[in-house]
């Protein structure tokens, strides 16, 4: 996937400083998508930010690819999942490179009912604040179309877009295949 750099700072979560000391990658991706989608923080209750209209947003990142070489998932709580679908709220989803400092790779600011679960797992958890409520662990190429994905790095997931949705993406170099 390091075709192209990921250390443009336009794309970093935090390019001022990587030490061990730095806040969370979770709170930096919050601070990201806050500034992108023009949103209001706002951890008052179950969900993390309001758009400029007072509509409200669920923050979700995940890592592009675990170390044991699965595919990310956004862990969503199923009462927020549940609550937005009332509330008619957002998702505002990151991806990151775990690279020093972590990369972006991809965001989406989805309505409620554009959040795929068809490849979710869903399971008990354990929480300290959640006591042991229902999570939904989305893949993240099943909520971020391949168009959203930071051009030079396309190639790396096309295996999980359908034939139709990688034909009608545009890459900075066409894939190879047979001539």
């Amino acid at each position: 996937m390091r075709r192209y750099t990921l250390r443009d700072e336009k794309y970093q979560l935090d390019p001022s400083s990587s030490s061990s000391d730095d806040p969370p990658i979770w709170w930096r991706a919050e601070k990201y998508l806050c500034e992108k989608f023009d949103l209001e923080e706002d951890h008052g209750s179950w969900y993390d930010a309001r758009t400029q209209e007072g509509e409200k947003v669920e923050l979700k990142s995940c890592q592009y690819r675990y170390e044991d070489g699965e595919i990310g998932r956004f862990n969503i709580w199923f009462e927020q999942l549940t609550k937005l679908f009332q509330h008619d709220g957002y998702f505002a989803l990151l991806v990151y490179v775990p690279i020093d400092p972590p990369a972006v790779l991809a965001t989406r600011l989805l309505p409620n009912y554009a959040m795929s679960t068809d490849g979710a797992v869903s399971f008990e958890a354990s929480h300290p604040t959640m006591d042991g409520k229902k999570l939904v662990r989305v893949p993240w190429t099943e909520a971020i179309p391949l168009e959203a994905i930071r051009l030079g790095c396309r190639y790396e997931f096309v295996d999980h877009y359908s034939d139709e949705e990688c034909e009608d993406t545009f890459y900075f170099d066409p894939p190879a295949g047979p001539e």
